[in-house]
C-alpha cells in the first residue's frame, strides 16, 4: 500500500493509524514525497529509532508494526539534521548516472502493433541526434531555465508523440499515411529542435542552429573532428534524411526555429505561412491586439498540440515576451465541447490552501473519491507566474509541492473532510507560464519542472517589434482618417523609439542608487500606446506635429521611470 503525504500531523495520523491497525499480512509503505522540513522530521525521531513508535502532541502513541516501512523522497538533505539521517538508510542517485536512455527504452514500448516495424528507425534517430544535441547544450550553451537530460528527452518523446497522432492512433489512420517513415523522420526534427534547442537563450540558439544543422545533414564529424565528444556521443550510424529542414537562400538564410512539418503537403513550410491573411479588427482596442508573428504561430501550434495530446507545457521567459497571452489564446481556441479553461495567477502570498480551494470549487463528484471537470470534458489549468509563492525557510514552495502530488499521484488530500481522505481527481491538463529565475522569483525544484516540457521564450527581434507596432499604429491612423502624410512617418517613429529602447537596455541599467532602470517590452508598448491616446484627443496633418508628439510621450515614460 502507497500513500503518499504532506506535512500535516493530522493526515499522518489517520494514514499511520491504519496502517498500525491493519491485522492483514500486507505490507504497509509510508511514503513521505517532498522536501524535508527540519521541524516536522525531527518529531519522527521517535518513530525511525529503535523505539518506532509515532508519539502525538496529544498524547497518543502509535506503534509500528513489523509489516509497516517508511520511506522519504526529497531531492536533498540540505535541512536534515545529522540525528535524522543517522536514523535511516540513504540511497542517492545522481541524474546523470541514470540518463535518459531508460526512460526512452521503456517509451519505445508503448508503441502499438502497426508501429512495430517503425522502431529501429526511431531508435537509431534519438541516438543519432539527440544524444550530441545534448551534450552541446551541456557544454556550449546558457539555459534561460535549467534543466536535466531526462527533461528534455522527455520533452522530445512527448513532442514527436504529438505530431505523429494520425501514425499512432489507429492501423486506419497509420494506413492513410503515403510515406510514414518521411512523417517519423521529419516530425523528429520538429521535436528535436523545440526540446533540445529551446532552452537556450538568442545567443544560444544562434549556436544550436549551426549544430543541428550539421547533425541533420551528417556533418559532426566533418565539422568537430573525428575525436569530439559530439561525434563520439553518436551510437548511431548517420543516414541521409528523406527530407532536411531547409536553410532558405544564401541572401536571406532562414534557421530550424523557421520551419514546421505540413503533414497535408508532405513537406516543410515557414511558420509565418500560418498568420497569412490577417487584418487588425476596427473595434479592437490597442491593449487586446495580437498581431501574429512567427513566434505566436509556432508556440501555439506546439501548445495546441500537446494540450491536445494531455501534455503539460512551460513557457519560461523575460515580461512583455507575450507568455501569458500566447497560453490564453490556445486555451480559448480549444473545442468548447471538449476542453474549458481555468485560469489561476500565482503571487508571492499564495498560499497552499488558497489554490487548493480554489481548484476545488471548479470541481464535480464524479464518484465516491474521484472528483473532475463535467462528464466529457478536460480542464486546460494555466498557471501564470508559477515561480512567485514565497520559498519557506526550509526551501520548500506549498502551492508547488501542491501542484507536483496532484500531477504525479492524480490528487490531493482533502482538508475540510473529517479523516483527511485523499482525493482523485480526473481530466485536468496544467499549463505554466514564468519569468526567468531571480529579482523575486525562485527558482522551481526540478521534481516539478520535469513533469512539463519546457520553451523559453527570447527576445523578440527588431524586426519583429517594428512590425508589431507598425501595423497597430498604421491601423489606428488609417481608422482615424489621418493623411498619408503622416501614416508614412509611422514606420520611422517605430523604429527610432525601439533604437532608444535597445540603448536604454544597453547603458541605462539598474544600479543601488536607480534600481528602477528596469526596462522591458511593455515600455516600448506604452510609448506607443500613448501616442494613440494623444491622437485620439486632437487632428493632425502635418508630420511634424506627429514627431513632436512622439517625442513628448517618450519622455514622459522617461519621466515616470
Amino acid at each position: 500500500m502507497l500513500r503518499s503525504l504532506v506535512g500535516s500531523e493530522m493526515c499522518i495520523r489517520d494514514r499511520y493509524r491504519t496502517a498500525a491497525r491493519d491485522e492483514s499480512t500486507d505490507r504497509h509503505w509510508v511514503l513521505f514525497d517532498g522536501p524535508v522540513d527540519a521541524i516536522w522530521i525531527e518529531n519522527m525521531n521517535t518513530v525511525l529509532d529503535d523505539n518506532k513508535k509515532l508519539c502525538l502532541m496529544s498524547g497518543e502513541i502509535i506503534g509500528m508494526t513489523p509489516r509497516m516501512n517508511m520511506m522519504f523522497e526529497p531531492m536533498d538533505l540540505a535541512v536534515a539534521s545529522p540525528a535524522t539521517v543517522s536514523r535511516v538508510g540513504i540511497i542517492f542517485v545522481e541524474p546523470h548516472c541514470l540518463g535518459w536512455q531508460p526512460k526512452f527504452e521503456s517509451w519505445l514500448s508503448t508503441f502499438p502493433d502497426h508501429m512495430e516495424a517503425h522502431k529501429p528507425l526511431v531508435h537509431e534517430l534519438f541516438f543519432w541526434m539527440l544524444a550530441p544535441a545534448l551534450k552541446y547544450l551541456r557544454r556550449e550553451l546558457f539555459e534561460i531555465s535549467p534543466t536535466m537530460d531526462i527533461m528534455v528527452a522527455t520533452s522530445c518523446m512527448n513532442l514527436f508523440r504529438s505530431y505523429v497522432d494520425e501514425l499512432w492512433e489507429s492501423k486506419e489512420t497509420y494506413d492513410a499515411v503515403k510515406d510514414p517513415v518521411l512523417w517519423i523522420e521529419c516530425c523528429f526534427q520538429l521535436a528535436l529542435v523545440w526540446s533540445a534547442g529551446c532552452t537556450c537563450d538568442s545567443e544560444g540558439r544562434i549556436k544550436m542552429n549551426l549544430f543541428l544543422r550539421s547533425v541533420m545533414e551528417g556533418r559532426v564529424k566533418d565539422d568537430f573532428g573525428e575525436s569530439s565528444i559530439y561525434y563520439t556521443e553518436q551510437a548511431a550510424s548517420p543516414f541521409e534524411l528523406k527530407q532536411v529542414m531547409p536553410s532558405g537562400d544564401e541572401d536571406k538564410p532562414t534557421s530550424v526555429y523557421d520551419y514546421y512539418f505540413n503533414k497535408e503537403k508532405s513537406k516543410w513550410l515557414l511558420w509565418t505561412d500560418l498568420n497569412k491573411g490577417f487584418k487588425v479588427p476596427d473595434d479592437s482596442e490597442f491593449h487586446k491586439i495580437i498581431v501574429p508573428t512567427i513566434d505566436s504561430a509556432r508556440y501555439c501550434d506546439l501548445m495546441r498540440h500537446m494540450v491536445l495530446h494531455k501534455n503539460r507545457m512551460l513557457f519560461v521567459g523575460a515580461t512583455g515576451t507575450g507568455k501569458t497571452v500566447y497560453a490564453q489564446m490556445v486555451l480559448l481556441s480549444l473545442p468548447k465541447e471538449t476542453h474549458a479553461p481555468i485560469s489561476i495567477g500565482f503571487s508571492a502570498q499564495t498560499s497552499c490552501g488558497a489554490v487548493q480551494s480554489i481548484m476545488d470549487g471548479k470541481l464535480d463528484k464524479r464518484r465516491k473519491g474521484v472528483y473532475g471537470p463535467p462528464r466529457g470534458k478536460q480542464y486546460a489549468v494555466l498557471v501564470d507566474d508559477l515561480n512567485m509563492p514565497k520559498v519557506e525557510t526550509y526551501g520548500a514552495q506549498p502551492p508547488i509541492e501542491l501542484l507536483r502530488q496532484c500531477i504525479s499521484n492524480g490528487g490531493w488530500y482533502d482538508w475540510a473532510e473529517k479523516g483527511t481522505p485523499w482525493k482523485s481527481i480526473e481530466d485536468l491538463v496544467y499549463c505554466a507560464a514564468m519569468g526567468p529565475p531571480g529579482g523575486g522569483r525562485s527558482f522551481i525544484t526540478p521534481r516539478f519542472i520535469h513533469l512539463f516540457t519546457q520553451i523559453s521564450f527570447t527576445d523578440l527581434e527588431d524586426d519583429t517589434m517594428c512590425f508589431i507596432y507598425s501595423t497597430i499604429l498604421d491601423w489606428f491612423f488609417q481608422k482615424n482618417g489621418f493623411s498619408g502624410a503622416v501614416i508614412n512617418q509611422v514606420e520611422a517613429i517605430v523604429r527610432s523609439t525601439c533604437a532608444v529602447y535597445r540603448s536604454a537596455l544597453d547603458k541605462l541599467r539598474p544600479t543601488p542608487s536607480k534600481s528602477h532602470y528596469i526596462f522591458n517590452l511593455r515600455d516600448f508598448a506604452r510609448v506607443c500606446q500613448g501616442i494613440t491616446l494623444s491622437l485620439s484627443l486632437i487632428h493632425i496633418s502635418e508630420p511634424t506635429r506627429l514627431l513632436s508628439i512622439s517625442y513628448a510621450v517618450f519622455c514622459l515614460k522617461k519621466k515616470k521611470k
